[in-house]
């Protein structure tokens, strides 16, 4: 957190160019050079300079004459010769790079500044041919768009669809028979006067299932009356016709044959109400990357059916919230390719729909067949980094229970003044009143930042030992080999008598953790918070092989799940749980999408510090007595070795 603030900090202290035109008069100009007036920006103070500016060669061409009319401005200038840089006052101690983004980020804003000064003498005609393509265009045509034929007597009203790319006036025949694929579009009529919002069950148009769209059934079966499709412009009252002439064993039950016309149905028996795979999509993503609940999504879909809310409304709210559920659980398992194995989804595993991680290792996976015998100083290649943190955000509200809303999917007294953190003492206030659950802790790959499998868990009374005793263990024991680190910003409390609660835990938990095979650490920011003493033990700038992580990674997943805080608050236990693992396996395919791009700029960075560091290392060396390097590299191998060797920092 501190390095945002400090980039916030610095961002705000660059001098931007301000969007203005300036004119010049001929006194201004001195040859080549022009001296301009600037308003420097830094922070809350605007302070105003005279800065002598070189005129690009093209400016120069424009002359000064009285033939002139009107000088140029001066982020026209910037613009025609590529950026015309003004001088900063700290423009001198950027590097190359920092000077390249500024001037970059300058050229962006005045093109952008540009482009919407330019639009503005457009506004008018922008305006005049929105509302002229809601109007009949300049008059009625008397013939039919689609066969260019003379509209029928019989045609009352002329129709024209709202999301048809090019929408036309058209008889209600042909607005039918346009529409057969296309069952879902908006649609109004001209009654004389002015267009009426309508519909296309009310303009004759019946979704017939079980056949392709130009085929009719030789014994169809109506659905019910009421029955409704939304879609993603908004709800659809529909006539539907289920099949159940001879190429019924082909169509399937109405279950399946809504499923076939991508049309989910809310219930299993005599559905009224059905979401298209398009909507049930659209919103998976849009709730995944914005954190958009249902209820307003749900809503805005009731706006774009009537924004005035005085038209027939629809109380669909509970119905479309099942479908949500029961989509999310369903792609779950189609990702994690249950659909293919024979033991189908009843078999599945704990933890065997999670995504893992490609680059962590895994023996008998990405791992050399003597992995596990090679040389102490090359360990580090294969070890496991795991960090732990709970989040005090994602809350619930004691509503509702398991029974009603099912799943699809120890006190402690050594409580200490080491740290200042509050995780401790959470479980011992009054944090906990009115909520079931007061937060949830998890356990992450700490180098690349996957959630791991069966390593996220409800916290009912703080970060309690308990809690987060079962949460580790269970995320330790999916893992094939335990080599490596583990990172917990109160790991010099919870590690005292970890081993002995651990036997009080079932049998499945007890994970045999070899002594000497797992390092534990505290995160680097975290570090600060403790007390100095005994303390280094726990420092991943002094663990070896922990090269330069700093265990933080857990914070920043955190940061992408806070923002369905507001919402899961408020759910019952299982919508809640089915939601945030939802959120949690969005967030491994996001790593797991981006990971090359990731590790490539991760080594290119690793290049330039092993440099540096390796230099900078050499002049201090050569600086210093041998002999006292020498004792000095021998403590601390000894003390790398084991912890409980003296501290030789």
């Amino acid at each position: 957190m501190s390095h945002s603030r400090c980039r916030k900090r610095n961002a705000a202290s660059v001098p931007t160019l301000q969007a203005q035109t300036f004119e010049f008069s001929e006194d201004e100009f001195e040859g080549d050079v022009l001296r301009a007036q600037v308003d420097r920006v830094q922070g809350r103070r605007i302070q105003r300079e005279t800065q002598a500016v070189h005129i690009p060669k093209k400016l120069c061409d424009y002359g000064t004459s009285d033939s002139c009319t009107a000088q140029p401005s001066l982020d026209e200038v910037i613009q025609n010769e590529g950026g015309a840089e003004l001088p900063t006052s700290n423009s001198q101690n950027d590097g190359p790079s920092k000077k390249k983004a500024r001037k970059k980020h300058e050229l962006a804003s005045v093109e952008h500044d540009k482009a919407l000064r330019e639009w503005i003498p457009y506004r008018q005609r922008y305006l005049d041919e929105m509302l002229c393509g809601e109007g009949l265009q300049g008059k009625l045509p008397s013939l039919c768009f689609r066969f260019n034929a003379t509209v029928p007597t019989s045609s009352a009203f002329l129709y024209r669809c709202k999301d048809c790319q090019n929408p036309q006036l058209t008889c209600q025949e042909c607005c039918v028979q346009t529409h057969r694929s296309h069952p879902f579009h908006r649609v109004k009529y001209w009654n004389g006067q002015y267009f009426v919002k309508s519909t296309l069950k009310d303009a004759s148009l019946v979704l017939q299932l079980g056949h392709p769209p130009n085929e009719a059934c030789a014994s169809p079966v109506p659905g019910p009356r009421n029955f409704v499709i939304i879609d993603t412009n908004g709800f659809h009252p529909t006539e539907i016709l289920f099949c159940e002439c001879d190429q019924a064993c082909l169509s399937g039950g109405r279950i399946q044959q809504l499923l076939r016309a991508k049309l989910y149905p809310a219930t299993i028996m005599d559905p009224s109400t059905c979401c298209t795979f398009r909507l049930l999509e659209h919103f998976h993503m849009m709730t995944l990357q914005s954190k958009t609940t249902a209820y307003d999504y749900y809503q805005t879909l009731q706006m774009l059916t009537d924004s005035s809310g005085l038209g027939q409304t629809f109380n669909r709210l509970h119905a479309f919230m099942h479908m949500v559920r029961e989509w999310r659980n369903l792609k779950v398992l189609k990702r994690a390719g249950r659909g293919h194995e024979e033991d189908g989804i009843e078999k599945t595993a704990p933890g065997e729909l999670s995504i893992r991680c490609p680059a962590c290792p895994v023996p008998g996976w990405n791992l050399p067949d003597n992995w596990d015998t090679v040389s102490d100083d090359m360990k580090f290649l294969y070890y496991i980094f795991v960090a732990v943190d709970a989040n005090f955000r994602l809350k619930r509200r004691a509503i509702s229970n398991e029974s009603r809303d099912p799943a699809l999917s120890l006190d402690q007294n050594n409580i200490c003044s080491c740290t200042g953190l509050a995780a401790l003492l959470q479980a011992n206030t009054k944090f906990s009143k009115g909520y079931s659950t007061t937060g949830v802790g998890m356990a992450i790959d700490a180098r690349h930042g996957f959630i791991l499998p069966n390593s996220a868990g409800d916290l009912q009374k703080g970060e309690r030992y308990c809690n987060m005793d079962y949460i580790i263990l269970s995320a330790l024991c999916g893992l094939k080999q335990l080599h490596g680190i583990l990172s917990y910003d109160i790991m010099c409390q919870w590690l005292k008598n970890f081993f002995q609660r651990m036997k009080t835990l079932p049998p499945h938990l007890q994970v045999e953790i070899p002594k000497g095979d797992m390092r534990y650490a505290i995160p680097k920011y975290h570090l600060n918070a403790h007390r100095e003493e005994d303390h280094n033990r726990y420092s991943l700038n002094l663990i070896p092989g922990a090269a330069r992580m700093d265990g933080e990674e857990i914070e920043r997943n955190w940061s992408r799940h806070d923002g369905a805080a507001t919402s899961t608050r408020e759910m019952g236990p299982g919508s809640r749980h089915d939601t945030l693992e939802d959120y949690f396996g969005f967030a491994n395919w996001r790593k797991y999408v981006g990971l090359g791009i990731a590790l490539r700029k991760r080594l290119q960075s690793a290049r330039i510090e092993q440099h540096n560091q390796i230099d900078t290392y050499n002049r201090w060396k050569a600086k210093m007595r041998p002999a006292n390097v020498a004792l000095w590299t021998e403590q601390i191998r000894a003390w790398e070795k084991d912890p409980s060797m003296p501290d030789p920092y």
